[in-house]
């Protein structure tokens, strides 16, 4: 009789757990269906934040009809410190609502976004020194990045972060965390323009296809 008890009491905390979680998926599910709909009205409004067209950017990538011929790290033009923390908060907060769905997306725009707060951060520095380190990384990176493939940015970033580790004497660590911080932001970036393309190549030939212009692919 115990054993059967004790069998029944597990049955039903399972029960109870799959309850909890059942719900607590609706409740995600609400909450970010709450916020699409204020970043909508927000946008038609004319009053949107970075988050709200960085929301619609991933959400209408299947829409044929919506067309964004921009890379979505653009919206992130102009904006100011406060902006930047502001924007922070509310992609932990998709990130947590969209139970893993777009987390690349979102990792790839957060990272971006860390390093230009980095970056204006470094410039509002009274330190002249914290100055010379970011007009260094800023002189490096373009030399430094440029025409690397993908393979070969990911080595580099190990071996920055061996040196950082490394702690020698000598080593300029503010520099190399500098470096470090937009080398991830330049391979992000990189990424969002491939997802980008890609897209935008795939909606174009549905649309031609739609209006019979292309054949289709096979």
């Amino acid at each position: 009789r115990a054993a059967r008890e004790a069998e029944a009491a597990a049955a039903a905390r399972a029960r109870e757990a799959l309850q909890f979680h059942t719900w607590a998926r609706h409740e995600d599910a609400f909450h970010l269906h709450q916020a699409r709909l204020r970043s909508q009205i927000r946008i038609r409004d004319g009053r949107a934040k970075p988050i709200d067209l960085l929301a619609w950017y991933v959400s209408s990538e299947e829409c044929v009809d919506a067309l964004e011929m921009h890379e979505p790290y653009t919206y992130l033009n102009g904006l100011q410190a406060q902006d930047l923390e502001d924007l922070l908060e509310d992609i932990k907060v998709y990130k947590e609502l969209e139970n893993n769905a777009n987390q690349a997306y979102w990792q790839d725009v957060q990272t971006i976004v860390l390093a230009e707060l980095g970056k204006l951060r470094r410039l509002a520095a009274p330190d002249a020194r914290r100055d010379g380190v970011h007009q260094a990384v800023a002189d490096d990176v373009t030399q430094i990045f440029k025409g690397k493939t993908g393979a070969q940015l990911e080595a580099l970033q190990t071996q920055i972060e061996h040196k950082i580790s490394g702690r020698h004497d000598g080593v300029d660590v503010g520099y190399w965390e500098s470096l470090l911080s937009q080398l991830k932001a330049h391979m992000s970036r990189a990424r969002l323009r491939d997802r980008h393309q890609t897209n935008l190549r795939r909606k174009l030939q549905l649309l031609k296809q739609e209006q019979g212009v292309a054949p289709a692919s096979s």
